[in-house]
């Protein structure tokens, strides 16, 4: 086994062995002091967090606490509201309640009459003594204006009057009817004899009336426009009586409208066709704008 050798070290120059203790306890004191200090400022540290600790749970529970309290608020305001709610419904009830009842007393009231108390105790019957009726007012007169009366006239007095016996009737002559004769002319103009009386005449029997015609060029009305379709400048027309075939000549006639055309294409439910009777419905092509409720005459030839 090889054995370890001390080397000696070379003691150092102005160094005793005094000074060598006593710089060894000064770095010893050194390290403690620095050991120390570290230890003292962990504990700060850690004291530091603790007291950030606490901080933070007190705003916690602060926080938690303040919810609390807005939360229990909340429920009392609820409460409270619910129970002003119940209240007010209560009221409403009870004044409805309360007006049911005196509708139907009054309804009873009028309906029932309540009977008359029945008196135990008997009256003393009174006598009866005749009264004497009382002397009628005459009632007061009313005051006429009176009239302002002419004077009376005394008529003249006459004659007392003879009585008089009338004669007998005379008998009267018999005389012919005198037969008519025509007055005789005047002087001076030729004689004229009587004219006869004319036979009256019976009336003569009505004569027929016939329905009168459409005179020759003479515009009739046929139909009605409902409606106008600008893009293919079309017209629909409500036929009420005559018939419309292609070539016919029309005239549609409006508030402003004026309008002449020759028929040039028909249709009826966007079927082309040359004829359409009355009641159709019918697509014209026309010249010019048309409205509704315009008047369609057809001009016969």
């Amino acid at each position: 086994m090889a054995v370890s050798r001390k080397t000696k070290r070379s003691p150092r120059k102005g160094r005793t062995a005094r000074g060598k203790r006593a710089g060894r306890s000064a770095g010893k004191k050194a390290r403690k002091t620095s050991t120390g200090r570290r230890k003292k400022a962990a504990r700060k540290k850690a004291a530091r967090k603790k007291t950030a600790r606490r901080k933070l749970g007190r705003k916690k529970a602060a926080r938690r606490k303040s919810a609390r309290k807005k939360t229990a608020r909340r429920k009392t305001a609820r409460k409270k509201t619910a129970r002003k709610k119940t209240a007010r419904r209560k009221v409403a009830r009870r004044k409805a309640a309360g007006k049911k009842a005196a509708r139907k007393g009054r309804k009873k009231s009028t309906a029932r009459r309540k009977p008359a108390r029945k008196r135990t105790t008997a009256r003393p019957a009174r006598k009866k003594t005749a009264r004497k009726p009382a002397p009628k007012k005459a009632a007061p007169k009313k005051a006429t204006p009176k009239k302002a009366t002419p004077p009376r006239v005394t008529p003249p007095k006459r004659a007392p009057v003879t009585p008089v016996t009338a004669a007998p009737p005379r008998p009267q002559p018999v005389r012919p009817t005198p037969t008519a004769t025509p007055p005789p002319a005047p002087t001076g103009f030729p004689r004229t004899e009587p004219v006869a009386p004319k036979p009256a005449v019976a009336p003569a029997p009505p004569a027929r009336t016939e329905p009168a015609r459409v005179a020759v060029g003479a515009p009739r009305r046929i139909g009605v426009v409902t409606h106008f379709f600008p893009r293919v400048n079309a017209a629909g027309i409500q036929l009420e009586s005559g018939t419309l075939r292609v070539g016919d000549r029309i005239h549609i006639q409006g508030h402003t409208t004026d309008l002449y055309q020759t028929v040039r294409r028909l249709e009826v439910e966007h079927r082309p066709t040359e004829f359409a009777g009355p009641g159709a419905q019918v697509g014209l092509q026309v010249d010019e704008r048309v409205r509704e409720h315009d008047v369609v005459y057809k001009i016969t030839s």
